[in-house]
């Protein structure tokens, strides 16, 4: 179990994040932090993904990209 930055409450699943504080790392919030966060800093809010997956592991637009050309 891993611990939110935000609330300290441990979850199985946290989500990489930035918003306006935060703006230069990713920090490790809950899905219930992240919607309050989301609601306040709408505009400056950035969803990084899955914490469980390394940065870029799901990247859409590559697969898309290879799915048009098959």
């Amino acid at each position: 179990m891993n611990k939110c930055e935000e609330c300290s409450y441990p979850y199985k699943i946290l989500y990489r994040c930035k918003w306006e504080i935060y703006h230069k790392r990713w920090m490790l919030i809950c899905s219930n932090c992240g919607k309050t966060i989301r609601k306040v800093y709408d505009e400056t809010f950035k969803y990084g993904g899955n914490a469980n997956y390394p940065v870029g592991f799901f990247n859409v637009k590559r697969i898309n990209k290879d799915i048009r050309l098959v």
